[in-house]
């Protein structure tokens, strides 16, 4: 017989939670199993008979219900803070000088309701008091004094659940972190999350919505964001549902900038030689610009397509075992649709292509495809096009050659089309490729690898009367070493590349690429590390590429890329406890991140250099920091030093 229950106790006026937040508690679908929790007694529920008087079946009278059920309480709340004086002497690239004091209190309050694992709750408050004074760039000396609030809170309901919730919600300020490199930049963030799956079954579904606005002086940077997903597999299916939808809006050049995508994966994997993919997906850009030159531009991309690829197995009709073969089928519909200035435009594109890969032996290899296309550019005519191509490719084992690998391969290919731009194309090449590789034991824990290829190819096509020449040589060399004791790892590489080719033109390809990186312990309290990357591309060529067969464009000489980063650690600086060092390099010549492009995390100043030296020192729950910086933000040079006391509490 189950143990007795009882209801819980009315929840403390004092207590009452918002509408919503008692929705979400208590009709979510499986946690009414974790509202009552059974008691330890044994004592029968009420109504149960308890003998005969007279034939009189006779039952319990009814009785207060017992057990623990959910404790509408909060438990011991934890408390933290900090209080810190920052000052901050700042010098722009105009000459413009700033100087800033400013008095920072933060406190955290932790808790729970009832249990850890039911909800958890986080709320955080800061006062920040500032002192601004600044000259120079031909203008008279200003000075102002400010204060402002940051807050932040978050509210977890069942996180260790199959259906946890989470809101949080964040207003913060650029200088209250110790790193801003220029004025006030308030952010303000709201997030919200939700997850779910069965009890039983391979099913997840999660939703996300973020939404954050940075505030500088004069200008406004806002970033909406939902994203929601679902994986579900059931018996040999495989379904993957992804939508995505980000909005940002910037004020001071008035831009808009809308990214929308919705994707649907469905994998079907009856048997380990047969696999069916199938992906269909929509995505659509549109970017307002409404500064000097207005613009309002859009994009819509919408494709479907299916990929087969079966190899046969024993028992198969075609099944060989010393002739292992794979066929392949693939279908795809796209659709592009452009708005501009002018008229909308319009484009579609239907393509089908079967193929098969026949390994006549360890070293020959043959393959083959077949595909037609439809393409309508919107102009009211549409064209129809064939293509075929087969390719005969020998690839034997490495030989070796003493110390030496020396790798072959070669390969002849051919293709033929029929309609669409080229009307009627043949091809007809013949490549050949050796390479030679080798590896050296240089010291202890030290090797050296060296890798040389060349290739050489022929490419006749149709509608060139000169046939396409090309020979390619490339260089790879790869140091790497570690310590005797593990305190080191190094590794340096260097990669190049030279294509030339010849028809009615010469043309030529090139690519240098260099990565550095090291890591070594000095001393128990003393470590560096540091990495860089280097390329650099160019190219001459608009020839039709006889490696590849398809058609180049120039490009408009060296195009060059770097990053890097370098840091250095010492944990007791002149041999005094808890006094840190920190030197810090970072490169980037490139932004990757953008808020633009949807990414709700990437910063709204583009840094491309910095380099900042740090002396930190603890006693305690008291900290110093001495930092002097100087970075490139946007382009303009910013030298910073800050002097920083904090005490935690």
């Amino acid at each position: 017989m189950p143990a007795p229950w009882r209801r819980p106790p009315a929840l403390p006026r004092r207590l009452a939670w918002p509408r919503p937040l008692w929705l979400l508690a208590l009709l979510a679908g499986t946690a009414r199993g974790a509202l009552f929790v059974p008691g330890t007694e044994t004592d029968p529920a009420t109504g149960d008979p308890v003998g005969a008087a007279g034939g009189v079946d006779q039952r319990r009278a009814a009785e207060p219900l017992r057990g623990d059920g959910v404790q509408w309480t909060l438990g011991p709340w934890q408390r933290s803070g900090t209080l810190s004086l920052d000052g901050r002497w700042l010098r722009l690239e105009d000459g413009r000088r700033s100087r800033q004091l400013l008095l920072f209190s933060d406190a955290e309050w932790a808790n729970y309701l009832w249990q850890p694992w039911f909800v958890q709750l986080r709320f955080g408050l800061g006062l920040l008091a500032v002192h601004d004074s600044a000259s120079g760039g031909n203008g008279e000396p200003v000075a102002s004094r400010g204060g402002t609030l940051t807050g932040r809170m978050a509210v977890s309901v069942f996180p260790a659940s199959r259906f946890p919730f989470e809101l949080r919600a964040d207003v913060g300020d650029s200088r209250t972190g110790g790193d801003a490199l220029g004025g006030e930049l308030r952010s303000q963030r709201l997030s919200v999350s939700q997850a779910w799956r069965p009890e039983t079954g391979n099913h997840q579904l999660h939703l996300l919505l973020d939404h954050s606005r940075l505030l500088a002086a004069s200008s406004s940077d806002t970033l909406t964001s939902l994203q929601a997903g679902s994986q579900h597999q059931f018996g040999e299916h495989n379904l993957d549902l992804g939508a995505n939808l980000a909005v940002n809006r910037r004020s001071d050049t008035d831009d808009h900038n809308r990214l929308a995508s919705l994707n649907v994966r469905h994998g079907f994997h009856p048997a380990p030689e047969l696999q069916v993919e199938t992906l269909a997906s929509w995505h659509a850009q549109q970017l307002r610009s409404g500064g000097a030159t207005a613009l309002d531009l859009g994009s819509d991309l919408r494709q479907l397509s299916s990929v087969l690829s079966w190899r046969p197995r024993e028992g198969d009709a075609l099944y060989a075992e010393d002739r292992p073969l794979l066929l392949s089928g693939s279908a795809r519909w796209v659709e592009v649709r452009a708005t501009g200035s002018g008229p909308a435009q319009r484009a579609q594109a239907f393509n089908a292509t079967l193929g098969a890969n026949l390994d006549l032996s360890a070293a020959w290899r043959l393959s083959g495809s077949v595909s037609g296309s439809h393409v309508d550019a919107g102009n009211g005519e549409g064209s129809d096009a064939v293509n075929a191509n087969g390719v005969l490719g020998w690839t034997p084992a490495g030989i070796p050659l003493g110390a030496w690998r020396y790798a072959p391969s070669a390969s002849l290919n051919g293709g033929l089309s029929r309609g669409g731009e080229a009307n009627h194309r043949q091809l007809v090449g013949v490549q050949g490729t050796h390479s030679l590789s080798r590896d050296w034991q240089v010291g202890d824990g030290q090797s050296l690898a060296l890798n040389l290829s060349q290739s050489a190819a022929v490419l006749q096509e149709s509608l060139t009367p000169t046939a396409t020449r090309a020979l390619a040589h490339s260089l790879g060399l790869f140091w790497q070493a570690v310590g005797a004791d593990g305190a080191s790892q190094r590794f340096a590489g260097l990669s190049l590349s030279d294509s030339r080719s010849r028809a009615l033109g010469d043309g030529r390809f090139q690519l240098v690429n260099l990565q550095l990186s090291q890591r070594t312990q000095l001393s128990r309290q003393t470590s560096w590390s540091a990495n860089l990357t280097l390329q650099a591309t160019r190219n001459q060529a608009t020839e039709v590429d006889a490696f590849t067969g398809e058609r180049r464009t120039e490009g408009g000489g060296w195009q060059h890329f770097y990053s890097g980063g370098a840091s250095l650690e010492q944990q007791r600086l002149f041999g005094v406890p808890r006094l840190r060092h920190t030197l810090q390099l970072s490169l980037n010549s490139q932004q990757i991140e953008r808020r633009a492009a949807g990414d709700i995390d990437a910063p709204r100043e583009r840094i491309t250099e910095s380099i900042e030296s740090r002396i930190d020192y603890s006693v305690g729950r008291l900290e110093l920091r001495l930092s002097a910086r100087h970075a490139r933000v946007d382009g303009r040079a910013v030298t910073a030093l800050l002097a920083r006391a904090q005490r935690r509490f």
